[in-house]
């Protein structure tokens, strides 16, 4: 707790050491990965209990990171098929299913994915 001690006010270490507390007692399992995960607040951002709580299990090896990154990322290429006309979305979400199975293919394979800019359409090209 020193890290969270050093990090954040006194107010807002002892609301996490109360949150702990709560999260320990309840009727789930008290193993880090699943405190970790029970700590987590829906939305945007996991919260600074659940990154705090993270930081300290994943550097003493206790638990894996969480897939907050990739949540958001997720949750970013579901509004950007929303966005496109119904007539064409089964298409477009079968296409970035295609794309994330290279994706981790290749993370696999341990060789480098597919950049998501190709040459001429990337940031300051004209389209």
């Amino acid at each position: 707790m020193a890290e969270v001690a050093a990090r954040h006010c006194v107010a807002r270490a002892c609301g996490f050491i109360t949150d702990l507390g709560r999260l320990l007692n309840d009727e789930h399992s008290n193993s880090p990965q699943a405190l970790l995960e029970r700590s987590r607040k829906p939305g945007r951002s996991m919260g600074s209990f659940a990154r705090a709580l993270e930081d300290f299990f994943t550097h003493r090896g206790l638990a894996l990171p969480t897939d907050q990154t990739e949540r958001l990322a997720a949750g970013r290429r579901r509004c950007r098929i929303e966005a496109v006309p119904e007539p064409l979305r089964a298409a477009v979400s079968e296409f970035d299913l295609s794309r994330m199975r290279a994706q981790d293919r290749a993370r696999r394979a341990g060789t480098r994915p597919r950049s998501n800019h190709t040459p001429g359409n990337g940031p300051g090209h004209p389209a």
